[in-house]
């Protein structure tokens, strides 16, 4: 008696054969829409593609927006700094700078056209320098420790919630 199809409605489970189907009976409101899962790694590996952008973390899974711990390449902004005439005492006060904050700016732009709505990162905050092994942020095959790294920069992740929609 045709097609069997399973509508997986979060609150109500329907198993019917194709000839019930019936669309406004079977779909969701908005707010039963099941919350997607972030894949953390997609979204940093596109981050990679920014050559401004060295280590992405992201953060978001189960809260209203996606944030994200990032390292910039040190050598592109080193170049982009010369390049430009960016005046600067060491790294940590070069990175904080209005060029270079228009920069990173611009490459989350840049990411967040090839992302969905959900995964785009709302907010960031710039660490002064790279995730190493040494500091237990990566493993020996250079792999982040999300986990870890998340744990380490709690602070900073909270702070980025808690000052309201990115």
């Amino acid at each position: 008696t045709g097609c069997w199809y399973l509508d997986l409605h979060p609150n109500k489970t329907v198993i019917g054969s194709a000839n019930d189907f019936d669309p406004k009976k079977v779909q969701p409101e908005p707010y039963d829409i099941p919350y997607r899962s972030l894949l953390p790694q997609k979204i940093e590996n596109l981050a990679k593609q920014q050559n401004i952008l060295s280590q992405v973390v992201i953060s978001g899974d189960q809260k209203p927006y996606v944030v994200a711990l990032v390292t910039l390449n040190q050598e592109c902004v080193l170049q982009h700094a010369q390049a430009n005439g960016i005046l600067y005492g060491d790294y940590g006060e070069l990175i904080k700078s209005e060029p270079i904050k228009k920069l990173v700016a611009e490459a989350f732009a840049n990411l967040n056209r090839n992302l969905a709505q959900y995964e785009t990162i709302k907010k960031y905050h710039v660490l002064p320098k790279e995730f190493t092994v040494e500091d237990g942020d990566l493993t020996p095959s250079l792999k982040v420790k999300r986990k870890q790294v998340c744990q380490k920069y709690k602070a900073e992740i909270d702070a980025m919630y808690a000052s309201g929609r990115g």
